[in-house]
C-alpha cells in the first residue's frame, strides 16, 4: 500500500498534537526482540540471528532484563532431561 501524499502530513500533525506516539524502526525492532524473548520464549540464539547480531552475548546483554527466569528454566529443563535418562 502506497501512502497518499496527504497521509504523512496528517500523521505528523497528529503526532504534534500528542495523539500518536513517535514510532521508529529502531523501536519496532526492540519491541519485536522483547516480545520474542519474553512472551514467546524464543531461544536467544534465534532472536540474535533474526536481529543480525554477531553473537548471542550482544542480544542477551541488551535484552537480558526480559529473561529473568531464563537461567532457572534452563537449569530445570536440563535437570529433567538428565533425570529422564
Amino acid at each position: 500500500m502506497v501512502p497518499s501524499q496527504h497521509s504523512v502530513p496528517r500523521r505528523a500533525e497528529s503526532r504534534q498534537k500528542g495523539r500518536l506516539p513517535r514510532i521508529t524502526l529502531r523501536s519496532l525492532r526492540r519491541f519485536h526482540a522483547t516480545v520474542a524473548l519474553h512472551d514467546n520464549d524464543d531461544n536467544p540464539v534465534v532472536v540474535s540471528r533474526r536481529l543480525g547480531h554477531s553473537s548471542v552475548s550482544i542480544t542477551t546483554d541488551i535484552y537480558g532484563h526480559v529473561l529473568p527466569g531464563w537461567q532457572a528454566e534452563t537449569a530445570e529443563s536440563f535437570a529433567r532431561t538428565m533425570n529422564a535418562k
